[in-house]
């Protein structure tokens, strides 16, 4: 039981600081940028790995495809066969690009006319589309894994001469470093991408912490505004144009406040001097009557004085409360029709 007190009354608090979190607007701001920014790099990586990825691919096509195109020409020109096969009987590369290009040539009557040495034990024609599928100037590409763990690109193209229906080239290309290429890239913009974010955090705090700053200014200034130190201002040196209005207008506020400090002690000062004339009188005439024994008719003269001085002091509360609620506004002066007569009779 004590523990599950102990756990209820910890969640208020967590609730409150996850609260406060969320409320911050430094965190808001950090927020913000860090999550714009780890936005723009992280589709700036991913268009750059997908390019990437796409010249390969597009590379690896054009590199089968001219395989192909260049094979049937030489076929076509009546080279030698054997001349031919001695070209493709081992997988090749180029220069630029050192993957292993695996050839296969099959006629018309589906006869293997030649093929890269091994290409029947790595890519057996039952892993290439059917023949009957390919047809003239609709090459046919696929990937292939084999059960080595190699990858292959691969193309079935079906080339006329004009006159039957032409050879079938199968071409692969090895594609197992270009992969190993890939994820290593991909590993490493992984590791960039957490790094930027973690920049992007670090920046984007400093940033709205330093946006803050002449917040946290205003914050001070305010907090140490007394009734005794109404007289200090905010400083707007220096503050940006989104918080100058602002400072601006806390001292019109602290201006106001310290005029009406000013009236409350004037008005103060007001009453006691007013007051203190009638009240001293009373005092007065009360303490020569209790000076000795009077006569009745003595009691009554100092009764009726004290009245005299007690109605003074009622109409000089009466007028300073008139001039208190018509110098804060909260009555305006009218016009009001007055007997003379009656008033000083």
């Amino acid at each position: 039981m004590n523990i599950d007190k102990a756990d209820s009354t910890r969640q208020p608090s967590r609730l409150s600081s996850l609260r406060r979190f969320g409320g911050s607007m430094v965190m808001r701001m950090t927020a913000w940028y860090a999550g714009s920014s780890f936005l723009l790099i992280l589709t700036a990586t991913g268009f750059l790995y997908w390019t990437v990825a796409a010249n390969l691919e597009a590379e690896d096509r054009r590199i089968m495809s001219n395989t192909a195109t260049n094979l049937q020409y030489l076929l076509h020109a009546s080279m030698n066969l054997n001349v031919a096969k001695h070209m493709v009987a081992s997988p090749s590369g180029s220069f630029t690009r050192p993957q292993l290009i695996w050839v296969r040539v099959i006629a018309a009557d589906g006869r293997t006319q030649m093929e890269t040495n091994g290409m029947d034990r790595e890519l057996p024609v039952a892993d290439f589309p059917a023949l009957m599928a390919i047809q003239p100037h609709h090459d046919v590409i696929r990937t292939i894994q084999t059960s080595a763990g190699q990858l292959f690109q691969t193309l079935s193209a079906r080339i006329t001469n004009g006159k039957g229906a032409g050879r079938v080239f199968q071409v692969a290309i090895d594609r197992t470093d270009e992969q190993r290429l890939l994820v290593h890239y991909r590993e490493r913009l992984l590791l960039v991408l957490t790094i930027s974010l973690a920049l992007c955090s670090a920046i984007g705090f400093a940033i709205a912490r330093s946006g803050m700053r002449p917040v946290e200014h205003i914050i001070r200034t305010a907090r140490n505004i007394r009734s005794s130190t109404l007289h200090e201002r905010i400083d707007t040196v220096g503050l940006p144009a989104e918080l100058q209005s602002l400072a601006d207008t806390f001292n019109d506020m602290l201006d106001r406040l310290e005029d009406s400090f000013a009236q409350i002690s004037q008005f103060s000062a007001d009453v006691a001097h007013e007051l203190r004339t009638p009240v001293n009188n009373l005092r007065g005439e009360i303490e020569v009557a209790l000076g000795r024994a009077r006569s009745l008719e003595e009691y009554r003269d100092v009764l009726g004085s004290a009245l005299e001085e007690c109605a003074r002091i009622s109409r000089v509360i009466q007028s300073l409360l008139f001039l208190a609620r018509a110098e804060t506004a909260g009555e305006s002066p009218h016009l009001e029709e007055l007997d003379v007569k009656s008033e000083i009779a």
